[in-house]
C-alpha cells in the first residue's frame, strides 16, 4: 500500500462518517451498540404460505421449540452419514448405542446436541460429530416448518 492510498482511504472514511453523522446523528452510536452476529447460526422466518421471509441470526431471536405431537409432525432424516468408530472402542471391541437429544430447526439443521445416554470409549463424541452433519426435512405445524426437540439413537456395531 502506498501512502497516497492510505491518505485517500482515511479521507473517504472521515467524509463518510461526517455524512452519516449529518444525515442521522444517532447512527454511529447505534451502530457501535449492535452486536456482531456473523458467527451465530441463522434461522428463517416464513410467511403463512411457507415462503421464506427473512433470515435472522438465531441468538438474536431464538425460535420457539415445539414437542412432537398435538399437530406437530416429526422431522424426517434425509441425510445421515455413519459415525466413525473411535480407535479406543475398536481396540476394546466395544459396541453400543448413544442416545442424543437435540433441536432440529425450521431449516432441518440440528443444534443444541446433548448426550442423553452415554457409552464411553470416545463413541459419544463421534456420535455428536456425525449428527452435526445430519440434515432433516423440518417438522411441520399447520404446514409451517418449526423447530422441535427430538432424541435419536446412534448405533455403533463392529
Amino acid at each position: 500500500m502506498t501512502a497516497g492510498f492510505y491518505t485517500e482511504y482515511r479521507f473517504r472514511t472521515k467524509t463518510a462518517r461526517r455524512v452519516l453523522t449529518l444525515v442521522c446523528p444517532l447512527s454511529l452510536p447505534m451502530l457501535a451498540q449492535i452486536p456482531d452476529t456473523t458467527n451465530l447460526p441463522l434461522r428463517s422466518l416464513h410467511t403463512h404460505d411457507g415462503e421464506l421471509f427473512i433470515r435472522l441470526p438465531g441468538a438474536v431471536m431464538p425460535p420457539k421449540v415445539f414437542n412432537i405431537g398435538n399437530g406437530v409432525s416429526p422431522p424426517k432424516v434425509i441425510f445421515s452419514p455413519d459415525p466413525e468408530y473411535s480407535e479406543e472402542a475398536r481396540q476394546a471391541k466395544y459396541q453400543g448405542t448413544v442416545v442424543l437429544g437435540m433441536v432440529v430447526d425450521s431449516d432441518g439443521h440440528p443444534y443444541r446436541i446433548r448426550i442423553l445416554r452415554s457409552v464411553g470409549y470416545g463413541l459419544d463424541e463421534k456420535a455428536i460429530e456425525a449428527v452435526k452433519r445430519w440434515r432433516f426435512n423440518p417438522a411441520m405445524k399447520d404446514n409451517i416448518p418449526v423447530a422441535v426437540f427430538v432424541s435419536v439413537e446412534v448405533d455403533f456395531r463392529l
